[in-house]
């Protein structure tokens, strides 16, 4: 039976831009054990329950805008959530936080103005949208004005309108058109209630336990709204001829209770207009009901529309009500899947969606639920469904559709993405992903493609809005205030930024973990054609520690940003143990890496190495594991003793001279060319109290052919006091000069030759010396590398400074990368503004300070909003263009994806100070950069 262990957030270590010889594994930190608790499955089994809360383990369900006053039941965190700013907005211009950062006396730092400037301004492809009214929470489409092209229409639940998109035919729109409400929608449905070809508009209004009915006019145009109560607030609509007679009814899913019903049918007397409610109640043990989404098909061959209803109420399941064919359905009987509670937890249903995914004449169904998992429950025509089975769609889905996307006759799954929390315990998840799997049309379906969107997507419509055949899909971003448009390329894909599903709920057939990602991806060409492959360790058996990752995951580059499906190798044989740090790399071939990994084994309290070697396919192994000591600390390669073989240093955390006091240890092993080790040289020094090796680099720091090592300490505790930098200079036989600290009390650094001189240099992300990071100043440290090795503060960078921030979003160093392709490194900086609303990581950013080549930086002023509380791990120039791409891993969904690079835009405007006073001024001009000087304003660009 699985069980889900509690994944403990990680505060993310980024790729070692300074490892030279060797690409690393990041784990994910949290402490200095350096494993996580994870949920996991067991081969064979049906998924159990996990824990629904985040937080106090209570279940929760995803956040959808129910209307203002279903707060009264939900408490203040839901209205917290919504009442926010409208995303879009101008964020306050001026940090009125403070922290201290420390005074550097390492160097003189020059405020002057670099003589040099980025070649290219670097950009990056994301998905455009389209603007939408506050809170945008259901998407309906159809033909509204005649001219047989697909419109689309949008609920606003925070602003009481819906918004009408005219389409033009190529999946764009005119400008939309708002249609004011009585009270605040939640679901919109169009459909043609009088039986004259002209579609009109229905709106479920839970403030006013309304049902709205706006008729149209053929032309694009809707009569005033016309209003029918209900007795309970509705938050989902069905429209159907449930009784037969040839007329559309509706039947609304309410948030109702036993007095109330869940249920509530209203006739239609074929002119738009509706008889009075007929109730039907829920769960006959229930307090009350609250049913989010339903579904109607013929479930039992009888010609009427059955229901089924995904209830988060007080019995929450999957409830089938039978259509009696008066207006009223039989007592719910539970779908019998595999949702509910248990001792390890809750697996909720979120959504659903029914239609013929075997081609036998019966209704199917799918539902999405809260271990972001597809169930699929085949229909018999007699009022009940098979077993579930499980697919992975690679993201917590809400939104839902059923359509043939590709033109193979076979309806496929379309699945859009929500946060279920902003930090999930399992692990980080995206929340903005849309996923589609193939149908295979016998009621399975495919891995599913990921394609990056925005988040809160409860509402999606699937819509062939080009007009040549193959549907498109259209998302509701509740959390962003926008539409999304994705165009179908005719085969079923939707373009990039786009990934793919990595973990082993494939094929109705699950073998490993649902959140299988263990650590973040490494880029580095492991099968020779040139090209940066994807590899990272999964888990996939139960266990309460990285006794899971036995599995590497390769994913080979195809050109394009497009990868393979995962590859699994076991890499750790029959160990089940912790592991602390890995390396790829050539220790028998350059052109093939192959894999090592460091952890300590429990039963012994002592170390082991595994060594897997590669195939040069994308398979790795069989592993050979030794249990040498000293082997579990933080990993380095490098030729260390000049015999043309790679060898690999680790430095490990151990107890001091002194009672509880800890020092740190560099143990030298010494590879033979053939992928044995053998441990040399050892040497154990003193350090700070509670600190411990975070990363290790290695470069020849003082330019004398041998390479050396840095060493960066740092502790659990808050600031950056002790957290030191130890540097050993090699000797060139294997092993080292006594470690001397070259920087002290810094924050996370990245190392990494910024001026091309040959010695890798140091940057330093500051954090206050005795506060947390959040409110502090961002700024970056640079720290070029002397010929004797030592390191000089040479400038302090800033990101653009009319935005303010919470920190750096849990990254552990700072992202180098060369995001223009013009050959130099430049600094990626990921920040969420603070005192934006309880939904901050909704708008989280990152900027651009490009390198210029000489170890200086420009700031670039374009701002590219992420919409995700965790930026991405990785960047490598993986579509083969020069720039370096973006690659987000969602551990939580075990997927990932690419956000390709691209020329930025030609120009960039600053605002250096406000207000402009006069209209005269200067034009002044610098080698790469124009500027425009009007008094006191001045454009930059």
């Amino acid at each position: 039976m699985e069980s889900r262990k509690r994944f403990v957030p990680p505060r993310f270590r980024w790729l070692a831009a300074g490892c030279l010889v060797a690409s690393a594994f990041c784990l994910p930190r949290t402490g200095r054990a350096q494993y996580v608790l994870r949920r996991f499955r067991s081969k064979g089994a049906e998924p159990s329950t996990h824990s629904g809360s985040q937080t106090n383990g209570a279940a929760q369900i995803p956040t959808r805008f129910l209307g203002w006053n279903y707060g009264q039941r939900a408490g203040a965190a839901y209205l917290r959530r919504f009442a926010r700013r409208r995303h879009g907005l101008a964020i306050p211009v001026q940090n009125t936080s403070s922290g201290s950062i420390p005074a550097r006396t390492q160097g003189t730092p020059s405020s002057a103005t670099s003589l040099t400037s980025p070649s290219t301004l670097p950009g990056f492809l994301f998905r455009p949208t389209l603007p939408a009214g506050f809170i945008p929470d259901s998407v309906a489409t159809g033909d509204f004005n005649g001219d047989g092209r697909r419109d689309w229409v949008v609920a606003n639940g925070g602003d009481g309108n819906l918004w009408l998109y005219l389409g033009n035919g190529d999946g764009t729109s005119q400008l939309p058109t708002i249609i004011p409400l009585a009270a605040s929608p939640v679901e919109v449905v169009a459909a043609d209630l009088r039986g004259s070809g002209t579609l009109d508009l229905i709106v479920a209004e839970p403030d006013g336990s309304t049902i709205g009915v706006l008729m149209g006019n053929g032309h694009g145009g809707f009569s005033a709204e016309a209003r029918f109560p209900l007795p309970a607030p509705p938050l989902s609509l069905a429209v159907q001829d449930f009784n037969g007679d040839g007329h559309l009814d509706i039947v609304a899913g309410m948030n109702g209770n036993q007095h109330t019903g869940a249920l509530a049918f209203l006739q239609g007397n074929g002119d738009g207009t509706f008889g009075s409610p007929i109730t039907t109640e829920g769960p006959p043990l229930g307090v009350y009901s609250t049913i989010q989404e339903l579904a109607a098909a013929d479930l039992n061959g009888d010609k009427l529309p059955d229901i089924v209803a995904n209830d988060t109420g007080s019995l929450p399941d999957v409830w089938i009500y039978l259509n009696k064919g008066n207006g009223t359905f039989s007592p719910p009987q539970s779908v019998g899947g595999p949702f509910g509670s248990s001792p390890t937890g809750d697996r909720l249903p979120i959504n659903l969606a029914m239609g013929d995914l075997n081609r036998d004449g019966c209704a199917d169904l799918v539902v999405l639920d809260t271990w972001d998992l597809a169930d699929v429950l085949l229909g018999n025509c007699g009022g009940t469904f098979s077993r579930a089975t499980a697919y992975g769609i690679g993201e917590i889905g809400y939104g839902i559709g059923l359509a043939d996307v590709n033109g193979d006759g076979n309806l496929d799954i379309v699945a859009s993405g929500i946060f279920l929390a902003p930090e999930l315990e399992y692990g980080w998840q995206s929340g903005h992903l849309v996923s589609v799997l193939p149908g295979d049309g016998h009621g399975g379906f495919g891995p599913p493609t990921i394609y990056r969107g925005e988040p809160g997507m409860y509402s999606l419509a699937v819509a062939d809005l080009k007009g040549d055949g193959f549907p498109d899909i259209i998302t509701a971003n509740q959390d962003t205030d926008s539409v999304s448009v994705y165009a179908n390329d005719g085969k079923g894909g939707f373009g990039p930024p786009q990934g793919a599903y990595i973990g082993y709920y494939v094929n109705g057939v699950s073998t490993g973990v649902v959140n299988a990602p263990l650590t973040l991806p490494v880029a580095k060409d492991v099968n020779g054609d040139g090209r940066p492959d994807l590899s990272l360790l999964e888990g996939t058996s139960p266990g309460d520690s990285c006794g899971t990752c036995d599995n590497l995951g390769v994913l080979l580059n195809q050109g394009n940003g497009i990868f393979s499906q995962v590859m699994h190798s076991d890499v750790l044989g029959t160990m089940s143990d912790s592991v602390n740090d890995t390396a790829i790399a050539g220790f028998r071939s350059p052109l093939l890496p192959d894999l090592l990994v460091a952890g300590a084994d429990f039963a012994t309290g002592g170390s082991y190495l595994s060594f897997a070697p590669n195939d040069g396919g994308g398979k790795f192994g069989p592993a050979t594991v030794t249990l040498p000591p000293g082997a579990n600390g933080k990993v380095a390669v490098g030729d260390f003793n000049a015999d043309g073989k790679l060898d690999f240093v680790v430095l490990s955390s151990v107890p001091g001279s002194a009672a509880n006091s800890n020092s740190s240890e560099l143990t030298v092993f010494l590879g033979n060319g053939e992928g044995g080790f053998t441990p040399g040289y050892q040497t154990r020094f003193d350090v700070n109290s509670g600190m411990y090796p975070a990363r290790v680099y290695v470069g020849d720091f003082n330019a004398d052919g041998k390479p050396d090592i840095l060493d960066s300490e740092t502790s659990e505790l808050a600031g950056t006091v002790g957290h030191d930098v130890y540097e050993f200079l090699g000797n060139g036989d294997g092993t080292f000069a006594l470690p001397k600290v070259v920087l002290t009390n810094v924050g996370p650094i990245t190392v990494a030759d910024l001026n091309h001189d040959g010695r890798p240099d140091i940057v330093e992300l500051e954090e206050p010396l005795t506060t947390v990071a959040e409110g502090a100043r961002l700024q970056f440290a640079i720290y070029l590398c002397q010929a004797d090795g030592s390191f000089r503060l040479s400038n302090i960078y800033e990101p653009y400074s009319g935005r303010i921030d919470i920190g750096n979003i849990d990254v552990n160093g700072p992202f180098l990368a060369d995001f223009n392709g013009d050959g130099n490194l430049d600094i990626a900086v990921f920040q969420v503004p603070a005192n934006y609303g309880s939904n901050h990581e909704n708008n989280s950013y990152f900027q651009i300070l490009a390198g210029n080549g000489d170890g200086t930086f420009t700031p670039t002023y374009t701002v590219f909003e992420i919409t995700t509380p965790r930026p991405p791990q990785i960047a490598a120039d993986v579509t083969g263009d020069g720039r370096a791409d973006l690659v987000e891993l969602d551990q939580a969904t075990s997927s990932y994806h690419v956000i390709p690079a691209m020329p930025g835009p030609a120009m960039q405007i600053r605002l250096v100070s406000d207000p402009v006073i006069g209209s005269s001024g200067s034009v002044t001009d610098q080698p790469g950069c124009s500027f425009f000087k009007l008094n006191h304003r001045q454009f930059v660009y």
